[in-house]
């Protein structure tokens, strides 16, 4: 079991990124993937048993911001 369940009894899901980091929504946790190298997102859950599932979601890559254009004179 995951140490996370173990301190948060009452927390039935979290998200864990590549380099161990947990979050509590799974959009938090994919834009901080995001700006790792690894950009993997493990959704995990809770079982009925006190046990939890993994399931691992793909992040997408994210387009680097828009470079300023500079604009030529005809």
């Amino acid at each position: 079991m995951e140490p996370i369940f173990k301190e948060n009894p009452q927390l039935d899901v979290v998200y864990k990124t590549s380099d161990g980091k947990y979050f509590y929504t799974e959009n938090d946790a994919k834009n901080y993937a995001s700006n790792l190298e690894d950009k993997k997102v493990k959704k995990l859950v809770r079982g009925e048993d006190k046990s939890e599932k993994v399931e691992e979601t793909a992040t997408e890559d994210v387009a680097e911001p828009n470079k300023k254009q500079t604009k030529t004179k005809k």
